[in-house]
């Protein structure tokens, strides 16, 4: 068994390391993030090899249904593939790669969920945990990197311009990472079974985890947290408080009162902020941009709007542009059609469905600052997003 736990802690170091996209083979989708994954899956199968059992009854629903989102996915990408290239418009370059990132992502979770689960009933919470105990090393190591102004490691440059990208290409994938960790730590934090290390760690943890993502300068992160954080209040605050005592209700709406006035203070700077950020269109048209992407992303889904026109970029600055509309619902509407967008809009219900009944409230926050995330970038193809969302 000792084994098999050396097995779900390297598939959750590879998770951690899935959006260090520096580390990939050049023009694949496999770097060391994949190699832990698939080295933890091998293990997985030698020990079903020698003890085969029968697991799929031993799958939640949603797991199931994940399963099954992703055969019919597949299909669909197949068949809008066939139409984009009768059409003349398939992009082959972006299919193939963003197909064999697709089918990866389903295989290594499939297979992960079939070889582990039946071994490890707190399967989710051991994943969880390490996810957070291998984000809180990486995160010390890239502050310290930061800290002591070092520009490359090795061959890997931690810059893009200003904005820290750590092992990624992107900045945004770094921030990907860094999403749901506070919540994660708080979690651990709050629970009063855990040692006094765990709590500690956890602490440290959040801590530079929140300076990673603040030097990655990814708006989208920021904004992220801020719905995440706002919803666990919410849910730690306010969610069933007229059920509680007169004095209690009192209390707690006049605190809230008190942090409204508190943002209202500071609503000049972050209207300057956003003007910042989003500009007018002239000296900083980054806002104008994503919506012109959204725009084209529509126009290309017109195109073959029952099941799309498979996992190629269709977006851009001009309709069919070869780049991603940058909005994961779009994105996947274009690829997958009404059908696709259909069944994962379901997967995402059912799981908020569940979370909002009787999961943790951190971990209704880390699914919130998920799909706030997507808004603004496609991230369908990453590891952690759906181990976070089979998981939490």
């Amino acid at each position: 068994m000792w084994f098999k736990r050396i097995g779900v802690m390297v598939f959750s170091m590879g998770i951690v390391l899935s959006p260090a996209s520096q580390l990939r083979i050049p023009g694949t989708s496999i770097g060391l993030g994949e190699m832990c994954a698939l080295l933890s899956v091998f293990i997985g199968l030698l020990f079903f090899a020698l003890n085969p059992v029968v697991v799929v009854n031993k799958l939640s629903i949603f797991q199931r249904n994940y399963i099954t989102f992703w055969l019919l996915s597949l299909v669909i990408f197949c068949l809008g593939s066939f139409y984009a290239k009768i059409i003349n418009v398939l992009d082959e370059g972006s299919t193939v790669h963003n197909f064999s990132a697709y089918l990866l992502i389903f295989l290594m979770i499939s297979l992960f969920l079939l070889f582990y689960i039946p071994s490890f009933p707190d399967l989710g919470e051991r994943v969880l945990w390490n996810i957070l105990f291998f984000s809180g090393l990486l995160n010390l190591f890239y502050t310290f990197l930061w800290a002591t102004s070092v520009v490359s490691f090795l061959q890997y440059e931690l810059f893009y311009g200003i904005r820290f990208t750590g092992f990624g290409l992107n900045p945004n994938q770094l921030a990907l990472s860094c999403l749901p960790v506070p919540f994660l730590a708080l979690h651990s934090f709050r629970s009063k079974t855990n040692s006094k290390f765990k709590r500690f760690y956890s602490l440290l943890s959040l801590l530079v985890t929140c300076f990673v993502g603040v030097v990655t300068l990814s708006d989208a992160l920021i904004f992220a947290w801020l719905l995440g954080f706002l919803v666990y209040y919410y849910n730690i605050n306010l969610r069933g408080l007229f059920n509680k005592p007169f004095e209690q209700i009192i209390n707690k709406l006049a605190f809230t009162f008190l942090l409204i006035l508190i943002g209202l203070l500071f609503i000049h700077q972050i209207n300057d902020y956003i003007k910042d950020t989003y500009g007018d269109g002239v000296s900083n048209n980054q806002g104008s941009d994503r919506i012109l992407y959204w725009s084209n992303a529509l126009h290309a889904f017109i195109h073959s709007p029952l099941f799309g026109l498979g996992p190629g970029s269709y977006s851009g600055g001009t309709p069919f542009g070869q780049e991603e509309a940058h909005n994961t619902f779009l994105d996947w509407l274009v690829s997958t059609g009404l059908i696709g967008v259909s069944m994962f809009i379901f997967l995402m219900f059912q799981k908020w469905r569940k979370l909002w009944r009787n999961s943790p409230k951190e971990y209704i926050s880390i699914f919130v600052a998920l799909i706030a995330f997507s808004m603004f970038h496609l991230i369908l193809r990453h590891f952690i997003f759906w181990i976070l969302i089979i998981f939490i």
